[in-house]
């Protein structure tokens, strides 16, 4: 591997990127766990109810 100062300027932009992202995840994991599971509950319902609304249109046409 090169050194850092060797690295043009788009290779160092990417590891600045990924060393803030890491950096992100480790200090707002439980922050981030818990949106997704709320995301995930809003899309799982959303879903049910999509489902159900195709159940129902089916019911209806025969």
């Amino acid at each position: 591997m090169r050194h850092f100062k060797q690295l043009t300027y788009n290779e160092k932009a990417m590891i600045i990127v990924t060393i803030l992202l890491i950096i992100a995840l480790a200090f707002g994991h439980k922050r981030i766990i818990t949106n997704a599971k709320k995301g995930f509950k809003i899309f799982y319902s959303t879903e049910k109810n999509i489902d159900s609304i195709k159940t129902d249109t089916i019911a209806t046409k025969q």
